[in-house]
């Protein structure tokens, strides 16, 4: 019971971290600058804030709602990830 307390507590912030790291790739290749615009423009801040939150939404949700599920409950980290998808997508748009 500790372990699964532990776990729906610390992971949702490991989900935030990667949403970070992907919005950053996604603001980093946006422009087509390779800069990091969100760290000196005042207003870009926030905006990459608004969006690795938006990219964490979906992961966090499906965690919650599989670690719910009896059947699921094992399984609930891997597929949470799959959330990202779209995000990876929408990154690798501005690579390709």
């Amino acid at each position: 019971m500790l372990k699964n307390k532990l776990c729906c507590r610390i992971y949702p912030l490991v989900i935030i971290l990667i949403s970070a790291v992907i919005s950053a790739a996604i603001f980093y290749f946006r422009d087509e600058v390779g800069q990091f615009r969100f760290l000196t423009e005042k207003g870009a801040f926030f905006d990459f804030l608004g969006i690795s939150m938006v990219i964490a939404v979906l992961p966090v949700a499906l965690f919650y709602y599989l670690t719910e599920k009896e059947r699921f409950q094992d399984s609930a980290r891997p597929l949470s990830l799959l959330g990202f998808v779209p995000a990876l997508v929408y990154l690798a748009f501005f690579l390709f």
